[in-house]
């Protein structure tokens, strides 16, 4: 049995779709560019994406350059004749919407999961959690990208 416990997802956003890409080439990914080499031509990005192991326990990272081509922000309104509660629940959920940042148009989104072959029982959720942190942490200062 195989499940996927946590996944933690970071933008980190960059300027523009060029920046997003000459970002990704400081990725350890054939450092040496023996490929480029090869085929006598210069790489212009590069993906990002590999999986540790250690026991039962597998960590899939993975990062890339994205854009968000349309964003969407709910917004809600009452209807003429709503309840005080139904008016209370737009304005609260519209209220978020408008508390939400600006997305950047471009980005580097960074992946990590953490999967377990032998899944832990409840009390182990939470052992879990904090390991996909510290492993995203360390993941997030070691890949060398701004």
């Amino acid at each position: 049995m195989e499940d996927n416990l946590y996944e933690e997802r970071w933008i980190l956003p960059m300027a523009s779709p060029q920046q997003a890409l000459k970002s990704t080439m400081k990725l350890p990914v054939d450092p040496t560019n023996d490929l480029g080499r090869a085929l006598e031509m210069v790489p212009e990005q590069k993906h990002f994406d590999m999986m540790f192991r250690s026991g039962a326990r597998r960590l899939q990272v993975q990062m890339q350059p994205v854009t968000f081509e349309n964003v969407t922000v709910q917004r809600k309104n009452a209807l003429i004749f709503a309840s005080r509660s139904h008016v209370e629940r737009a304005r609260r959920i519209t209220e978020q919407a408008e508390r939400l940042p600006d997305y950047p148009a471009h980005a580097l989104m960074l992946d990590v999961v953490l999967i377990e072959d032998e899944p832990p029982g409840l009390q182990g959720l939470e052992e879990q959690f904090t390991l996909l942190r510290k492993k995203s942490e360390i993941v997030r200062k070691t890949l060398p990208v701004t």
